[in-house]
């Protein structure tokens, strides 16, 4: 039973954005197939704890990417757990290239759920036991914590739960999430470098010169709040800060039918590394379920310098 665990993929064409690159949607999912495939060896995998009438639900995951693999560039996903916070169980990532230079990490923390009700428990005997299995160095200081929400957050797209959204419980898969944000991102114009504002639909489609100058997604971070179903509709809000080296910027992106949906009033999100001079854009979402406004998820993007080049 090894405490460490990898798997080599290779990225194939349906995994491609538009630059000829993964998308950070498929690092998500390599991430989260290694997870299932190691916990499955170390005796945690679904149907061992189906069997104790429990499974692990993701609560939140970081993120971040120094490169992005090509079509049909071969990479290794190495994963492991790496500690025990609170209720949560610690799992770290790392991608290596073909050279084996690293080009990404992530972490995510997970809770051990009631296999009907999905509340969370704490049992004991398997915490116990996963804290036994820690291995390495944790990729962050500090394990993924509870996203703060800042700002005027405005409203910029719906998003109707659809059968291609749910996973293998029934919910939404965490990934779409992921998927959700940075299509709300580049729906306003946010993601693409140097460009105003703007709401692309099919009847003003993103043109192909715009498309290559995305820029890059350098961190994501996600919190997972409530699971939702097919049928449901999720409000997702906004709100961006544009940094330079020397200034910074605020900006609320707008999104058709735009309308005020939360406040705060400090802006811990929106703060850049001193020691980084590229310019790049902070964004910060929140999803809510449209039928009681309970909270489905919050993220944070942070975009960097554009793409010149791509597929």
């Amino acid at each position: 039973m090894e405490s460490q665990f990898q798997k080599e993929f290779t990225v194939s064409s349906y995994e491609l954005n538009p630059m000829g690159q993964a998308r950070l949607t498929t690092m998500a999912n390599y991430f989260q197939e290694v997870a299932y495939q190691h916990a499955n060896e170390l005796g945690f995998g679904f149907e061992a704890m189906k069997e104790r009438r429990t499974m692990w639900l993701l609560s939140r995951m970081k993120i971040r990417m120094e490169h992005y693999p090509a079509w049909g560039e071969r990479i290794t996903i190495e994963t492991w757990p790496s500690g025990i916070d609170k209720i949560f169980a610690i799992r770290d990532f790392r991608v290596l290239d073909e050279a084996g230079r690293e080009i990404g990490v992530a972490s995510s923390s997970w809770l051990i759920v009631d296999l009907e009700s999905h509340r969370p428990i704490r049992p004991k005997a398997e915490l116990e036991a996963y804290a036994l299995i820690t291995y390495g160095k944790p990729v962050f200081d500090t394990a993924p914590e509870k996203i703060p929400l800042s700002g005027n957050m405005e409203v910029v797209k719906r998003h109707m739960v659809l059968f291609s959204d749910l996973d293998i419980v029934g919910h939404v898969n965490n990934v779409k999430y992921m998927e959700w944000s940075i299509d709300a991102a580049m729906h306003n114009g946010t993601g693409i470098a140097g460009s105003e504002k703007q709401t692309f639909s099919p009847a003003n489609p993103m043109p192909g010169h715009v498309i290559r100058e995305f820029r890059e997604i350098r961190e994501l971070e996600i919190n997972f709040m409530k699971e939702t179903k097919s049928g449901d509709e999720v409000v997702i809000s906004a709100h961006s800060t544009h940094t330079t080296n020397n200034s910074d910027q605020t900006n609320l992106t707008k999104g058709p039918n735009h309308t005020n949906h939360t406040n705060h009033t400090s802006d811990p999100n929106l703060s850049r590394d001193p020691d980084d001079p590229a310019p790049s854009d902070l964004l910060l979402f929140v999803g809510n379920r449209q039928e009681d406004g309970a909270e489905v998820f919050r993220s944070k993007i942070e975009m960097g310098e554009m793409r010149t080049t791509g597929h």
